[in-house]
C-alpha cells in the first residue's frame, strides 16, 4: 500500500500560550499543500523494518516508527516493511511529520482493520502525542470522505 502525506501551512497563527510539554496551544488554519513524502507499508513475516530516504530527521526520531509502535502495542498488528522517502522539509512547520504518522495510522487500519472507533479510536492512542497528528487527520479524514460521497 502506497500513500502520499501531503505538508500543510498555516494561513495565520496565534500563539495563545506555552504548554508545560514544551508544545504551544495556538489558533490557525491549516491548508493542505501539494508537497508529499512518499510512504508505503508492505505486511511481511518476521521482524518490522523502518527505512527512511531524504533528510535526516533531527535524533534520529521518527514519528513513523512510534505511529506503528502505538498501534502494535494497542491492537497486536503484525510486523510490516514501512518505506518512508521524505520530500517535506524537516523542522519547516510544513507538518510532514505528523502528516506522515496520521497517513501511517490510516494505512495500518486499512490494512489490519484494527481500529473499530473511527476517527476517535485514532486520537485517543494519539492523545499524548503531537497535537498535528490529531488535527492532519482529521484534514485526511474529512477529505476522504468528500472525495468518496457521491
Amino acid at each position: 500500500m502506497i500513500s502520499f502525506p501531503n505538508a500543510k501551512i498555516n494561513l495565520g497563527l496565534h500563539v495563545i500560550r506555552k504548554r508545560d510539554d514544551g508544545f504551544h496551544d495556538i489558533e490557525t488554519v491549516f491548508f493542505p499543500i501539494q508537497m508529499h513524502d512518499s510512504l508505503e507499508i508492505l505486511v511481511k513475516p518476521g521482524e518490522t523494518s523502518i527505512t527512511q530516504h531524504g533528510p535526516a530527521l533531527p535524533g534520529g526520531e521518527n514519528i513513523v516508527t512510534k505511529a506503528y509502535e502505538l498501534l502494535k502495542s494497542e491492537y497486536g498488528i503484525p510486523a510490516v516493511d514501512i518505506h518512508l522517502l521524505k520530500h517535506i522539509p524537516t523542522g519547516a512547520g510544513l507538518g510532514g511529520g505528523s502528516s506522515d504518522a496520521a497517513h501511517t495510522l490510516l494505512m495500518l487500519n486499512d490494512l489490519f482493520r484494527k481500529l473499530k472507533n473511527g476517527l476517535r479510536g485514532f486520537i485517543k492512542i494519539w492523545r499524548q502525542q503531537k497535537k498535528n497528528v490529531k488535527i492532519i487527520l482529521i484534514i485526511t479524514l474529512n477529505r476522504s470522505q468528500r472525495k468518496t460521497k457521491k
